[in-house]
């Protein structure tokens, strides 16, 4: 495996620098996307071990593609903020039905973590053990989940039952499933070649990069329906220069309110920078060296995932690893690819 961690695809100088940031961790393979004015092209992909045509699990940046959507489906008049989840989905008289759809996208709902309560986390979590789905749920199952769950006093509070729902919520104002509303409003306007949302129990295509277990080794696919909004999407480093690139230069109608500060967030960066939250996208303030930074980071199925856009400098990039210990920091590991260390990168 070593080996063939050695072959770059791509960009060679690109792909040599992602294979830098990886050195010393156990990662299984690589791949990035880059987008910069800089650039003779204006945008590389590349891949340390896999090539960047290849699919990989995106995890919570599934919920980034659901903030650009609802920022699109607002702006047209589909749907509106203010909208509660009872319009959508069969919650009738139960406190979640009453969630309004921006408090979803910015994680203001005041709905747990995920539904179920406790027998549900312990589940999860022993079907993680057992290198099996985590959430398998069901939509019906998950509907379930928000009917019985709590909503606690509002302010930030990060929710994949939350993201879930809201993916679910846009997909029945558009009458379609949650696959189709990626397919649809993502991948079929942009060109997207691979970018896809699995059904439930379906196969690994032959260009999907299957996942890991939190041991490295094998796993089953997470193809849940119920908890696919929250971070079922699956991508290539080729989907992906392909969303930056529409995002900071080709932004569909109402994709740039997606990140408007909407809400403050409770967490800082590292070096003490704010957050706020927009659509669905993390805000960082801007700094001496960068404007704002737009972010969002995710891990699933033994992929840790990481998109970055500095939104003023009309520069972005992605990167996916498959990484089933979680050694690697994605974000950190992007903000380094992004720096303006010699005119190639």
């Amino acid at each position: 495996m070593k080996d063939k961690l050695t072959h770059l695809y791509g960009d060679r100088l690109l792909s040599a620098k992602l294979q830098r940031e990886l050195d010393g961790t156990d990662h299984l393979g690589a791949c990035v996307a880059f987008v910069s004015p800089d650039l003779p092209s204006g945008s590389l992909t590349a891949g340390v071990g896999v090539d960047p045509e290849r699919t990989f699990h995106m995890g919570s940046i599934g919920k980034a593609l659901n903030g650009l959507i609802y920022s699109s489906m607002v702006t047209e008049g589909t749907v509106s903020g203010e909208d509660t989840l009872d319009k959508f989905l069969p919650l009738s008289g139960v406190a979640a039905g009453l969630v309004t759809l921006e408090s979803l996208v910015t994680h203001t709902s005041g709905l747990p973590t995920i539904g179920g309560g406790r027998r549900a986390s312990f589940q999860s979590r022993w079907r993680l053990l057992r290198k099996k789905d985590p959430q398998p749920e069901t939509l019906e199952e998950f509907v379930s989940h928000l009917r019985k769950a709590p909503v606690c006093p509002k302010g930030f509070h990060y929710s994949n039952l939350g993201g879930s729902a809201l993916g679910h919520a846009l997909a029945a104002a558009d009458g379609v499933s949650y696959p189709d509303l990626i397919a649809n409003r993502i991948a079929k306007p942009l060109g997207c070649p691979n970018l896809y949302v699995p059904g439930p129990g379906d196969l690994e295509l032959s260009s999907d990069v299957p996942g890991l277990s939190i041991f490295n080794t094998s796993q089953e696919s997470w193809t849940g329906e119920g908890y696919a909004p929250a971070g079922g999407v699956r991508a290539s480093a080729d989907d992906m220069v392909i969303i930056l690139d529409a995002i900071l230069n080709h932004p569909l109608p109402g994709w740039t309110s997606a990140f408007t500060p909407l809400n403050r967030t409770d967490f800082e960066s590292s070096d003490g920078l704010s957050h706020s939250i927009g659509a669905g996208w993390f805000i960082q303030e801007a700094t001496g060296s960068t404007g704002e930074l737009a972010w969002h980071n995710g891990y699933a199925n033994g992929f840790g995932s990481a998109i970055v856009l500095d939104l003023e400098n009309y520069r972005g990039a992605f990167v996916s690893v498959l990484d089933g210990s979680m050694q690697v920091d994605t974000v950190s590991t992007v903000l380094s690819l992004m720096k303006k260390e010699d005119s190639h990168c």
